[in-house]
């Protein structure tokens, strides 16, 4: 079973998104820290300060300013780092800053427009760990209440569709419950089954096809993935020292041709992604 760590990420993922639609709109306003000065707002991205309409400048203590102040700082300082990620990301960051300067205050001073996404992340995991273990119901129906949860916090037609098919499906085949279902099944009939779930997932019938051809190749790739770690095995068991680094080095050429020096490269790191659990439908 996955980390509550893990889990708290997807709801994360998922009610920052919405948290971003909810926030773009209010008007943006500028800082509190100075009436010149302005904090930088990137594209795509939600008024950095407190907003005036929530929180007066006598809201904030001279410590809460101090920090303030190094939070634009550091905005201004990553401005291009920022700029450069995808959205769901760099609302995470924004927010992990912002907590590490501040911690529980960070929601009462940005104000209560972006504060739901931490007034219903907790209620939000707690249901993403209920359906992780609902071994007890098919995935179709875990499907069904995923969405279900989603609408439910959130009414917001623009937030729905921001959140959009590709998390609500990597977040339903992230579940341990759908994963166990689909390791029952052939391979044919899992196809079908995680067709059928982007489907309901919300993905038009081009999508379905596409990542179903992605699907045949990820497994390929695991199939070979496996097969060269058992003859890894066998070489590890026969040979040592400089024959067994010349004998891998052959047959991870012969298994992944150009990738092999990344697989060399990630095994001295003690990485080996083919131990890794295999997620159909994600990986």
């Amino acid at each position: 079973m996955k980390t509550s760590l893990w889990l708290a990420g997807l709801a994360v993922v998922i009610l920052g998104t919405a948290g971003f639609i909810l926030s773009l709109s209010t008007t943006p306003v500028q800082p509190l820290t100075s009436e010149t000065s302005s904090t930088p707002v990137l594209p795509g991205q939600p008024a950095t300060s407190p907003p005036a309409q929530s929180q007066g400048p006598s809201a904030l203590s001279n410590e809460d300013l101090a920090k303030l102040s190094a939070y634009e700082q550091w905005l201004e300082d990553n401005r291009l780092l920022l700029q450069g990620m995808p959205m769901l990301e760099r609302q995470t960051a924004l927010w992990e800053k912002r907590e590490a300067l501040f911690g529980d205050e960070a929601s009462r001073i940005w104000g209560e427009r972006e504060s739901p996404m931490h007034a219903n992340q907790d209620a939000f995991q707690a249901e993403l760990q209920r359906l992780d273990q609902a071994h007890e119901i098919t995935p179709e129906e875990t499907a069904h209440q995923l969405k279900t949860s989603v609408e439910q916090l959130y009414n917001n037609d623009t937030a729905r569709r921001l959140i959009g098919p590709d998390v609500m499906a990597r977040t339903l085949f992230s579940l341990d419950a759908v994963q166990s279902h689909l390791h029952t099944l052939s391979a044919d009939a899992r196809q079908e089954r995680i067709n059928s779930l982007r489907r309901q997932m919300g993905y038009p019938e081009e999508a379905i096809s596409r990542l179903s051809k992605q699907d045949q190749q990820r497994n390929e790739r695991w199939q070979n993935g496996k097969a060269y770690m058992a003859e890894r095995n066998q070489l590890a068991r026969r040979y040592s020292g400089d024959q067994l680094d010349k004998a891998l080095d052959d047959l991870r050429a012969e298994h992944f041709g150009r990738s092999a020096k990344t697989i060399a490269l990630e095994e001295r790191d003690g990485f080996f992604r083919f131990e890794r659990e295999r997620r159909f439908g994600v990986n």
